[in-house]
């Protein structure tokens, strides 16, 4: 990679894959998503129907086209324990499977 590709994809990395954890319910859900602007403001968003969200884990910056990649990975790896939307029933083991591959992904 040329120092001009490098500086080009440092510029287009504003993306986090990230999983955050309701528990509301008697069994837990968690929601594996993406965003482009800071993880923080996206819990305030996601608050606002669901009071009891905490972020769990999130990457570290990723181009667009990455975390769109990883965030399908995961969402396809656990489609059996998709509950609607971005919304999983994950037992304690896939929640730190995911949280343990975000926690290695992306520019810290």
């Amino acid at each position: 990679m040329t120092l001009e590709e490098f500086v080009t994809q440092a510029g287009n990395m504003s993306h986090r894959v990230y999983l955050m954890y309701n528990g509301l319910d008697k069994w837990p859900r968690f929601k594996i998503g993406l965003t482009g602007q800071p993880v923080q403001e996206r819990v305030r968003n996601i608050k606002r129907n669901h009071r009891r969200v905490i972020l769990v884990g999130k990457t570290g910056l990723m181009t667009e086209k990455d975390a769109l990649s990883l965030e399908s990975r995961f969402h396809d790896e656990l489609a059996h324990r998709r509950i609607g939307g971005e919304w999983f029933k994950l037992t304690r083991a896939e929640a730190m499977y995911v949280n343990t591959v975000l926690h290695n992904e992306g520019v810290k």
